[in-house]
Formats: C-alpha cells, structure tokens, sequence
C-alpha cells in the first residue's frame, strides 16, 4: 500500500462529488476539453482566420471578425437590415451576435456569403428559417440557448458545417443531418428530442452530445457508418437497452450512457477497443462482464445499478486508475482486484460488502477508498497500518 494512503472513511468527504470520487476543488471542468485544450476544428486550408469555437471565444483574439454582445441591453429590439449596413463587419468571416435578446435571427441578405462562422447564443429566437441555406460557406453554426422549437429542412444545405451546436433549447425533433458529410461535432444537449436524430453516414464525426433528451431507443441504422466517432453521449434519457451495432464504432474513446434505464449491456461492448472512459452510472445494469476485455480503460464508472457481483475477470483490466461502484448490492469483491496496480481512486461505498480481499495491499498506487456503509467486521492488516 501507499504510505500515502491514509482514508478509511466513514464519512464522505468534502472533496467527493456525489458518488464519493475525489475531485480537485480548485481545478475547473469544461465539458469541451474532456481530451485537451486544442479547439478540435480546423480551418479550411485556404483560411487565413482562427475559427469560432464556443465557448473559446474568450480566448481568441488574433483575426478579423465582428463581435457583438450587449448583455440583453438590446432589451429585444431585433437588429434591422439597416442596422446591418451601419456595421463595418463586411470584411469579417465570423458574426457573434450574443447575449442581445434577440427574437429572430438578423436579415439574412445582410451578411456576407463568405461567413463561416454564426453565434447567434443566449438569444430568444424560436426559429431557423429558410433563409439560412443561403449562408453556403457556415462551417460553424451555434444556436446555445435560444428557445428553438423549428429549424427548418434547408439547414441540410449547408454542406461546409463543421460544427453544429443547438444545445439549451425546446427541439423535440431535428431534420434530416446525414447530408452534412464535414460535420465534426454535433451538440444537441438538454432540449426534448424523443427520437434519435439522424446522422448515419456522417464519416468524419468525431463527437456527439445528445445528452439531457427524451430518446427512448437506438435503431441499428442510426449510428451505421459513424466510423470516427470518439465521444458519444447519450446520458441523461430514457434508453432501455443499446444496440449491438454500438460495437461497431470502434474508434470511441468516451461513451457515456449514464442516468438511462439500460439493463443490459450488449456483449459486442468489447470490441471498443480504444475506450477510454465508460460511464454506466445510474441505470438497472446487473452484470458487467462484458466490458472487462476493455484493457485501454483508464475511469469505470458503474455506480447506482444492481450489480450484486464483480466477476474474477475484473482484475484484467490492469491499467484503470479509477473504478466506482457505489450504491449496488455488492457482497464479495474478488481477490483479483489486487491485480490492478494503477488504482488510484476505488468507490464501494453502499454496498453489502462484509470483508476485503487481502490482495487489496497489492494496490500500491492508491491514494483514495472508499467503503463505508457496507457490512465490514474488520479490514485487512495492511491497511490498519496505513497512516
């Protein structure tokens, strides 16, 4: 054991989220730099500008666009086509347009048809209407929070989109995506989609958040061809199960179907060879041992289910740092645990645990367990000696 090692709590700590991982309370999350801090668009090779990438605005400064942002001072009075030519943007590719209480979007034949770039965020506009096809050059096109209820089918037409964000809004359905062959990220988070959009073919997709919907299903042909894809969430909705198709997107590296009603996971799971992070958390799953081939898994989380056993298998995946099985029914935890040299953090806290495996002293790189609530009597030696 670490000599470092000194937490046999009782209670939960400060620093622990709500499922008892140790967070750093200093250190800032960005749901945008889960693999690093580089905007993961690039420019056209032609371009001589940085692109927009919410929410990087903050941190680009160097290249020629229009930034307005009034903090709701607009007090929704919507921007003419007048208000437009009293604008020196003309020579700008990128618009930002946030914070204006906007209820529509500006005319349309009054922005330059080389934009590449439209943050129309933290408005009030309800629709994307027809007109937007006419901005052919849009690479990214960024609707956060606005109150979207329609966009229209002619979105489809902008065939150069790299970046589509219509997160925070009312959607319950979106067109038809799969024309748009360069899109590389595709955020639709927290609106109230039921059905999953459609996206199949979209080759060049590297990221998708559907996160905080209503989607109850998805079909085998709907993530056919995403060959790319790295990040996939699909937490916070109504699946009841996932398709067995899901093992075909083997280039993921994040798949996270937390707070769902999954029950199953299909056993072709294993074939994602290169994930990374796999959040199971909060559903009715009775049995992982299908993801334990998943060797390059480096955070497992598997909390508020049903397991009641860890397979012998679970000491194969030898180089996870961080594994949480919080509130299951959990009564034996197998001696193979001591092959897993990496643990850092190990979450078993609401469990029915009655006695630790003596190979838990093997864990020498753990800094942080978490047991309590369970039906310990005693601990093993090594770790009373911890200090």
């Amino acid at each position: 054991m670490n000599p470092a090692f000194s937490e046999y709590d009782s209670s939960q700590s400060n620093s622990e989220n709500s499922e008892g991982v140790f967070i750093d309370e200093n250190s800032e999350l960005n749901e945008y730099q889960d693999f690093d801090d580089t905007p993961p668009f690039q420019s056209p090779s032609n371009a001589s500008y940085a692109p927009l990438y919410y929410p990087y605005t903050d941190q680009l400064d160097d290249y020629e666009n229009y930034q307005y942002e009034d903090e709701g001072e607009n007090n929704g009075q919507d921007l003419s086509e007048e208000d437009f030519k009293n604008i020196d943007y003309f020579f700008s590719k990128e618009l930002v347009l946030q914070n204006m209480d906007l209820r529509v979007i500006p005319p349309l034949n009054s922005m330059p048809n080389n934009l590449y770039v439209l943050d129309l965020s933290h408005n009030q506009i309800p629709e994307i209407p027809d007109e937007i096809s006419s901005l052919s050059a849009l690479t990214s096109l960024i609707f956060f929070n606005n109150t979207l209820h329609k966009i229209t089918p002619q979105i489809s037409q902008l065939t150069n989109l790299n970046f589509l964000d219509l997160s925070h809004n009312y959607l319950t359905s979106v067109p038809d995506l799969s024309n748009l062959s360069n899109l590389y990220r595709i955020d639709i988070i927290n609106n109230k989609l039921t059905h999953f959009p459609n996206v199949a073919g979209l080759k060049n997709l590297v990221t998708l958040q559907l996160q905080g919907n209503m989607i109850e299903n998805i079909s085998e042909h709907e993530i056919k061809g995403l060959t790319s894809l790295q990040e996939f969430d699909m937490s916070e909705n109504q699946l009841i199960s996932l398709p067995k198709e899901i093992g075909n997107l083997t280039e993921l590296r994040v798949l996270k179907v937390n707070n769902n009603k999954v029950s199953l996971v299909p056993h072709t799971i294993s074939n994602l060879v290169n994930l990374e992070s796999l959040h199971l958390q909060h559903n009715n799953i009775h049995n992982i041992t299908s993801i334990l081939t998943l060797t390059r898994l480096i955070s497992l989380h598997v909390s508020s289910n049903t397991l009641h056993t860890l397979p012998v298998a679970f000491g194969d995946l030898v180089n996870l740092p961080e594994f949480n099985a919080s509130n299951n029914k959990i009564k034996v935890i197998p001696e193979s645990i001591g092959k897993l040299k990496e643990l850092r953090i190990l979450n078993f806290n609401n469990n029915s645990i009655k006695e630790l495996p003596s190979s838990i002293e093997n864990l020498t790189n753990l800094i942080k367990l978490l047991i309590y609530n369970n039906r310990l009597s005693q601990l093993p030696q090594a770790l009373l000696q911890c200090t």
